[in-house]
This record gives C-alpha cells, structure tokens and sequence, in this order.
C-alpha cells in the first residue's frame, strides 16, 4: 500500500510543479523570440512559444530528486520508516541508484540537445546522429534482453528501441494536447505494469513522468498557451521509452511469454500513425521530417472534428490497446490472439480513418 500511495503522491506533486513552472517558461520563451509561428502545415492563428519542455522535465526532474534523497535517508535510518515498508524495499534504491544515474543524464541530454534545436534548428539528420550517440552511450547502463541471450543483440534493441520511441513523440507533438495526453496514458500503463511486476522504483518514476505531462496539458489544451517544443518531445519520448526498457514484463512461470511485447501494445497507436506517415513521405518523395497534415489528429480535424475531439479521440484508441495489454500477464495464448484481433481492428479503424494510403 506504501508505494501505491507514494507513487499518487509523486504523480500530483509531479503535475503541481509542471502546472506552476509551464507559465514561467511560456514568459521566458516570449522574452527570448522562442516561437512557432503560423504556417502551412500549422492551424494556430498567433505565434506560440516554445519551451513548455522544461516545466515537464523540471517537474519529474524536483519530485524524483525530493523522492530519492527521501528513500536514501530511509534507507539510512534517518528519517523512520512508514508502516507497510521494509528493509528490503529500502535496499532496492542502491541497487537501482547506477540505472536512474544513467536515465537522468541521458534524458538531461535529450532535454539540452531538444532546446539547443528550439533556439538553433539543427538539421535533423545531426539530431538524429545526437540522439543515436546519447541513447547508445546509456543502453550500456541497461538493456533489454527480450529472450536474445547475445548481449550485443540486447544492446542493439536497446538503442533502436530508444530512438524509435523519442521520435515518435517528435512526431505525435503535432496537434495541441496530443503528444502530453498520450505520453501520460503511456506512463501510466506501463506504471502499471511496473507495480503489478513488483518493480516498484520503475513505477513510481513513471508516475512522476505521468504527473508531468499532465500538469503540463492544461497550458497546452487547443488552444495552447505554449508548446513543449524539441525539449519536452525528445525528452519524454527518451525518459518513457528507458523506463518501458527498465521494467520487466515476463517472468519465467507466467501463463505465455507474451507479456514481453506489452510495451508495443501500449503505444501501438502512436507507432502505427508515425510508421504510415513516414512510409508515406518517403513514397512521395517529401522529406521525412517535413511537417504535414496526414497524422491521425489531422485526417479526423478535416472530418470536421473539433481539435479537443480530435484529440480525445487518440486518447481512447490509445487506451484501447494499453488498458487490455495489462492483461498479458496471465492470458493463455487464445487470450493474447484474442487481445491481438482486438488491438489489430483498432489499428485498421486507424488505417480507415487516416484513407489506407491516400496521399
């Protein structure tokens, strides 16, 4: 009960210091020009500051220092221990100390190199090599293994799982609300999953992450105040796609071991609507990171959906493949084909709604 508790605590106090720290970085971004301004492929009438990144991350960033110094005086006996928590949940902060060491930087990397491009605009293929390098140098701290016992086969899933999952957050920060909405309901499944496993760090950290987002989402609700630009996408993607890596989501004596590709259920909508898309751009010759409007967000907005319909409506197809993946754990295999028809006709309702391969 100690940690369900504790992980509600850290997901507000998370969220109430994202929430009072957006509107700082909004005026901070305004005095220095950090703007997104109308354009083509953009459906905001004024220009729009940049820069609501750093509120999210500086809310994970306070509550999980708070949270770890906290748990180290615990485990140090100087502060008493609450009823429900014993020594050897208090042992497991060392044991996890050299892995958050390593998401912390690398998610502070991803932070720097996401507002160095807000304020500078590097070319994408020089943020691609950048983030390559930074999730490469952390997936030596951890790795997934996803039963390939050759640990270079880990490593290499690792990196390409990072760098996949941060840039789909790049790609899904296209419509106001949507990449902070989704990226919530995110964390918190894989929270979830993190604390029905027993990994109980893992998942308060993604109550933190959760709480960020969604104190950030208010200021970012159509129409937004402020966006969380390079900084807040590449850091979310990075941070949730290394905490989905720490979690561990089959143990051997589990009904199938199918509970190892929960992580994909989870963001099966998002990586299906990135995956078109760019398969799309590359078809007609249109630069990969060159922004459209051929994103599920976009295709129900031209359906005459109002944008926060539009959204809410990622938000449930969203929740239609995370919530039921929670149930991996315990499906024999006809359960799992089951889940699977289910989040495939979700996918295909996807494909109908954004026209299959209309340009």
């Amino acid at each position: 009960m100690f940690w369900y508790l504790g992980c509600a605590l850290l997901l507000f106090a998370s969220g109430f210091v994202s929430f009072c720290l957006t509107p700082f970085w909004e005026g901070v971004a305004r005095r220095l020009g950090v703007l997104d301004r109308p354009g083509p492929h953009k459906h905001q009438a004024e220009p729009v500051p940049y820069l609501g990144g750093m509120a999210m991350a500086g809310g994970f960033l306070a509550v999980m220092a708070a949270g770890l110094i906290g748990a180290r005086l615990l485990e140090a006996g100087v502060l008493p221990a609450p009823p429900g928590l014993s020594p050897p949940d208090l042992a497991g902060v060392s044991l996890v100390a050299g892995k958050l060491a390593a998401l912390l930087l690398g998610g502070l990397a991803m932070l720097l190199l996401g507002l160095a491009d807000d304020l500078c605009s590097f070319k994408p293929s020089i943020k691609l090599i950048a983030q390559i390098v930074i999730c490469s140098i952390v997936a030596i701290f951890y790795r997934a293994t996803f039963f390939a016992a050759h640990p270079l086969v880990g490593y290499l899933l690792t990196v390409g799982w990072l760098v996949v999952v941060t840039n789909i957050v790049n790609l899904l920060d296209n419509t106001d609300g949507a990449a902070a909405g989704i990226c919530a309901i995110s964390a918190l499944a894989f929270g979830a999953a993190a604390l029905g496993g027993g990994h109980w760090f893992v998942g308060a950290a993604l109550s933190a992450v959760a709480g960020a987002a969604l104190g950030f989402l208010p200021w970012n609700w159509h129409p937004a105040r402020i966006y969380m630009g390079d900084a807040g996408s590449l850091w979310l993607g990075f941070t949730i796609g290394s905490l989905a890596v720490l979690n561990t989501y089959y143990t051997y004596g589990q009904a199938t071991p199918a509970a190892a590709v929960l992580p994909v259920f989870v963001l099966a909508v998002p990586l299906f609507d990135s995956v078109r898309v760019v398969v799309l751009r590359m078809a007609h010759g249109v630069p990969v990171w060159q922004g459209d409007r051929r994103h599920l967000a976009h295709r129900l907005i031209e359906m005459g959906l109002p944008v926060g319909r539009a959204v809410g409506v990622l938000y449930l197809l969203t929740l239609a493949t995370a919530a039921p993946a929670l149930l991996l754990r315990s499906l024999s295999w006809g359960g799992v084909a089951c889940l699977g028809l289910q989040a495939g006709s979700v996918l295909l309702l996807v494909w109908a709604i954004e026209g299959g391969t209309a340009p």
